[in-house]
C-alpha cells in the first residue's frame, strides 16, 4: 500500500470483526477478542512467513473459539468470517497486480480475475474504499507521485511503491491460505 506524506506507515486489516448479517442467521461468529487477535495476525503475516508460532496462534484462536461455543467452527461461519478474508487478500493482491499493469502501460488496466473478485469483495468492502481502490489504478495509469485515501491523506505514490505493497499482498494472500487451512483442519 502507499505510505502516508509525514507519517508513519499506516496499513489496515481487511478483517471485520462483527459482522451482522451472519450474527442475524444464528451462525456463532468469532468474538471481538477472537477476531481482533486473527487481524493482528494477518497484518503481521504480510511481513514474513508464516511459522509454527503463527499456526500455534490460531490454533489458540480456534481452542478458544470451541470452548466457548462448545462446538468447532462451523462451515457458515467459516464462509462469513474466513473465507471472505481470503477473498478480500486475494482482490487486494490483484490490485495491486492490475495497479502495476496501468503503470507499466500508462493506461487504466485490470485483471480479469481482478474484476472478478471486486463484485465479490464488495459484499464486504465499502464503497468508498472500492472508488479509492479504483482512483489508485487511475493514478497508477497517469504516473501519479501522490494519491489520497477516502478521508483526504495524501500518499507518497510511484512504480516502486506499487511493487512493494504487490510484494506485500502476494505474501499476506498466501500465508492467509496456508493460516485458513489451519482453521480449516481445525474445526474438523
Amino acid at each position: 500500500m502507499p505510505r502516508p506524506l509525514s507519517a508513519p506507515e499506516v496499513s489496515s486489516s481487511p478483517f471485520v470483526s462483527t459482522p451482522t448479517v451472519a450474527a442475524s442467521h444464528g451462525i456463532d461468529l468469532f468474538s471481538s477478542p477472537e477476531a481482533t487477535r486473527l487481524s493482528q495476525l494477518i497484518e503481521r503475516i504480510g511481513f514474513g512467513d508464516v511459522d509454527d508460532t503463527a499456526k500455534g496462534e490460531v490454533k489458540a484462536i480456534m481452542k478458544d473459539y470451541c470452548a466457548r461455543t462448545g462446538h468447532p467452527l462451523p462451515q457458515a461461519a467459516y464462509d462469513e468470517q474466513v473465507a471472505i478474508i481470503g477473498t478480500i487478500l486475494e482482490y487486494k493482491y490483484e490490485l495491486g497486480r492490475s495497479a502495476l499493469l496501468s503503470w507499466d502501460r500508462s493506461n487504466c488496466t485490470v485483471t480479469p480475475t481482478f474484476t472478478s473478485l471486486r463484485e465479490q469483495a464488495a459484499r464486504a468492502v465499502d464503497a468508498p474504499q472500492l472508488d479509492e481502490d479504483t482512483r489508485m489504478i487511475e493514478g497508477a495509469s497517469r504516473h501519479r507521485s501522490v494519491v489520497t485515501d477516502k478521508d483526504g491523506r495524501a500518499f507518497e505514490f510511484g512504480r516502486e511503491t506499487l511493487v512493494r505493497g504487490l510484494s506485500r499482498s502476494e505474501r499476506r494472500w498466501r500465508n492467509f491460505q496456508t493460516l485458513a487451512t489451519v482453521i480449516q483442519e481445525f474445526g474438523r
